[in-house]
């Protein structure tokens, strides 16, 4: 069926055309380009896009490779961003089990890289709600925690803990303000009163040590 272009709106990496028909196709930048659209053209949609079909997983692959070179990515975020500039279901999933076949994308090893980097710096509420909106399972990632175990985490805490509890003021409101800031971290509560507990008797020790030169 003939339809007319009625509007192109520039967005990254894609182009949205908007149809006489109501109809609406976002094409990814580099389709787009292969053969470029014009307001006020005629076109049949489903005949343009299966011309350009031949090349589309091609640049999927291509895109996604472009996505790679600056970090380390999952399924879910590769998947996510094909879709929404507007590649073709069909071609995303070529492009990830080509990806995955190659171990260029391998949601395991990502899982743990990142909490091993993370763990040194959040607590692990926080890693997990960062990990799913990456799209990794939530019992992968409890796994792969449960796997690291308390220990790095309560490192982490009492570092944080450290430099909350040294600020000037009521102890018992110092106190509060820091396990606050320690559960905004991510950190567990239990986690967050050994670290507090840990790091008091730490600067206690410190002030003695300073009070009283060996």
């Amino acid at each position: 069926m003939t339809d007319q272009v009625t509007e192109i709106i520039k967005r990254t990496g894609c182009r949205v055309i908007y149809l006489m028909s109501g109809d609406v196709m976002t094409l990814p930048l580099m389709l787009f380009k292969l053969s470029p659209l014009r307001v006020g053209q005629e076109l049949d949609p489903v005949a343009y896009r299966q011309g350009l079909a031949p090349k589309e997983a091609g640049l999927a692959l291509e895109q996604a490779g472009r996505m790679l070179m600056t970090r380390d990515r999952t399924e879910a975020e590769i998947r996510k961003r094909l879709l929404e500039v507007g590649y073709g279901q069909e071609a995303v999933e070529q492009t990830l089990t080509r990806l995955t076949q190659a171990r260029l994308v391998d949601d395991a090893r990502y899982l743990k890289n990142y909490i091993s980097m993370k763990i040194k710096k959040v607590g692990a509420g926080r890693i997990r709600r960062e990990l799913m909106l990456k799209g990794i399972p939530a019992e992968e990632i409890a796994m792969a925690l449960a796997e690291t175990g308390t220990d790095a985490q309560l490192e982490t805490a009492v570092k944080h803990a450290k430099k909350a509890l040294a600020k000037k003021g009521d102890e018992r409101h110092i106190e509060r303000l820091a396990f606050a800031a320690l559960a905004r971290r991510g950190f567990a509560p239990d986690i967050a009163k050994k670290a507090l507990a840990q790091a008091r008797l730490s600067l206690l020790e410190q002030e003695e040590a300073d009070g009283f030169p060996g």
